[in-house]
């Protein structure tokens, strides 16, 4: 018996019609390329709209994107349990200003206590403290 051939899948009405004179193997390959050709286009859709969407979140509550932020340089500025404010120095990067805070809060035996802050200045556009980060 000779083996039919597929037919072509540019329709989606030919996609959906059922084709009986097809034995049984070849119609599930057929029903199941013609699913796997809507399931990539699905999923091509959703991560085109998810990145086209997609902005840098950190322009919604500052000037600078994420990555500008993350490199920024910063005015560091460490708040003591009383309250007292001191200032540690600058630093390059808010990962760094971070390290810089920690480090110094471990050095007076703070770092378990949870009462102590600090705060990360943004030196730019000619501002010492344009924004601040944590």
């Amino acid at each position: 018996m000779p083996v039919p051939e597929l037919p072509e899948l540019h329709s989606p009405v030919a996609e959906m019609m059922p084709v009986p004179e097809m034995p049984g193997c070849l119609r599930y390959l057929r029903q199941g390329l013609a699913m796997k050709k809507k399931k990539t286009l699905a999923l091509l859709l959703v991560i085109t709209s998810a990145l086209s969407g997609c902005g840098d979140e950190c322009r919604q509550y500052s000037d600078f994107s994420c990555k500008e932020i993350e490199k920024a340089p910063y005015n560091v500025y460490f708040y003591h349990p009383s309250g007292i404010e001191q200032y540690l120095g600058q630093s390059q990067g808010l990962s760094q200003c971070g390290n810089v805070a920690y480090g110094f809060a471990s050095s007076k035996n703070l770092s378990g206590n949870g009462e102590w802050s600090y705060i990360c200045c943004m030196r730019a556009k000619g501002s010492e403290c344009y924004e601040k980060h944590r």
